[in-house]
């Protein structure tokens, strides 16, 4: 509902194995977002947890090579929550879980635009933003490929671009 008020016609692109990018070259769009939903598999930046994870490697390999099409093609890639945590393993960041992320699931709290531009643009700094994941982008997780717009009080990142690609 909330991309359709902008007049955006949301297409879901299923879990599939084979011929995304043939898929992908015969469809009309002008972005592609990765949503919110279950973990990232820890395997796909060298961890491992011994406690139970909600992740789908099918997902993982569907939305890599989303990413890898979007690259190739320059077509802009919006990552929100999980997408976000994906898009930061995808280019060789990684995530981190602890206690207290856990306890914060399901809050609300402010969200601090770090980019003096993006300030400008949005007219304001602050925001108030829900958590709903349980990992999390700290700045010693972050990708060197991408550069953190906003952060919240407690050091997470929650905001980031690729340096070069429109992500």
């Amino acid at each position: 509902d909330y991309f359709e008020s902008f007049g955006f016609n949301v297409i879901p692109v299923p879990n599939v194995k084979n011929k995304l990018d043939n898929m992908l070259e015969h469809m009309d769009y002008t972005g592609i977002i990765l949503t919110g939903g279950g973990d990232v598999d820890p395997k796909l930046y060298d961890q491992d947890y011994d406690f139970p994870l909600n992740i789908s490697e099918q997902r993982d390999r569907t939305e890599y090579a989303l990413i890898n099409f979007a690259i190739k093609t320059k077509t802009p890639v919006l990552g929100i929550c999980r997408g976000m945590q994906l898009i930061n393993v995808y280019f060789g960041g990684s995530l981190t879980r602890d206690e207290k992320l856990a306890k914060t699931v399901g809050t609300v709290h402010d969200l601090f635009i770090k980019d003096k531009k993006l300030k400008d643009i949005l007219g304001k700094d602050i925001f108030r933003v829900n958590t709903y994941h349980n990992f999390a982008v700290f700045p010693n997780n972050l990708s060197n490929d991408l550069v953190m717009f906003a952060q919240d009080d407690n050091g997470i990142v929650e905001g980031y671009y690729h340096r070069t690609f429109p992500i």
